[in-house]
């Protein structure tokens, strides 16, 4: 069974249920069913950036297939955890990477879920990907790669271990030149990046005109500068790590820098139209 094979099994569970409540109460007995991560594993490297809850992701790679274990500490959010391996846990690298987070967007999920779990759930997405990425260079390169001395891949915020009789040399994330998905475009970061709201203000950063530049290169690395209402925002640490998992989220991304200024200092006017209409000002 491959990723869309069981999301189409998804879309046809979720038709079943009337409402979103009944939807999301199935998300929930998903999470309840969901085997409990051992203390062990429930570990700062474990952690999925990004997720307003606790998650914590621990990949690993075993004959080729990517195996997920992974739990968290919020009865809704463990929901999507479940649901999440339920799509990607056995797969290979190449079936992971043709069902981005945007293929959830036929559950309606997506839009049905509050901005900090739809960020959280694109994170966990980002997160397997990039192993899935790593797991498929270190198949090109295996016959040219010097053995290892573990087999452990480093993901960044979480670690796969490779247990295939084979080792190999932890290898860089692949380049565009040999990506599954196309370079992507600065209108389809912007899009992830209207996923991001203030926690202060009901609007997404993009339109809140905190998004001074995104800038793609040709080898799929996205620079980002941004600012804040103030230097002395209480999100400065939460929203450029939402802003970057955001943007690492879109298919073809490999990496992405977040640069903040306060040159020029953020105010109203740098707001959207719709912005300003949604709270009064326009």
């Amino acid at each position: 069974m491959t990723t869309k094979d069981v999301l189409n099994e998804l879309e046809s569970d979720f038709a079943m249920l009337p409402t979103w409540e009944d939807r999301y109460q199935y998300i929930i007995d998903l999470g309840k069913a969901l085997p409990a991560l051992p203390e062990d594993d429930r570990k700062d490297e474990n952690l999925v950036r990004g997720c307003q809850s606790r998650v914590w992701l621990v990949p690993s790679i075993v004959d080729g297939k990517i195996r997920l274990r992974a739990d968290s500490d919020a009865i809704i959010v463990r929901g999507l955890v479940a649901l999440v391996l339920k799509v990607y846990d056995n797969r290979t690298p190449e079936d992971i990477l043709s069902s981005p987070v945007s293929e959830f967007d036929r559950l309606g999920l997506l839009q049905h879920l509050s901005p900090n779990r739809a960020n959280g759930l694109a994170s966990m997405v980002s997160n397997i990907a990039r192993v899935a990425e790593i797991a498929r260079a270190a198949e090109v390169h295996r016959t040219t790669s010097v053995p290892a001395s573990d087999g452990s891949i480093s993901t960044g915020s979480t670690t796969a271990t490779t247990t295939t009789t084979t080792t190999t040399t932890t290898p860089a994330p692949s380049t565009s030149s040999d990506a599954q998905y196309p370079l992507p475009t600065r209108d389809a970061i912007i899009d992830a990046l209207k996923t991001v709201y203030d926690p202060e203000i009901p609007i997404d950063i993009y339109d809140l005109g905190l998004i001074y530049e995104v800038r793609v290169s040709t080898d799929g690395t996205v620079h980002i500068l941004m600012t804040l209402t103030t230097p002395n925002c209480p999100s400065a640490q939460q929203l450029p790590s939402e802003v970057e998992q955001a943007a690492r989220s879109v298919p073809g991304v490999i990496d992405v820098t977040v640069e903040i200024t306060f040159d020029p200092p953020w105010d109203k006017t740098m707001m959207s139209e719709s912005a300003l209409f949604q709270i009064g000002l326009f």
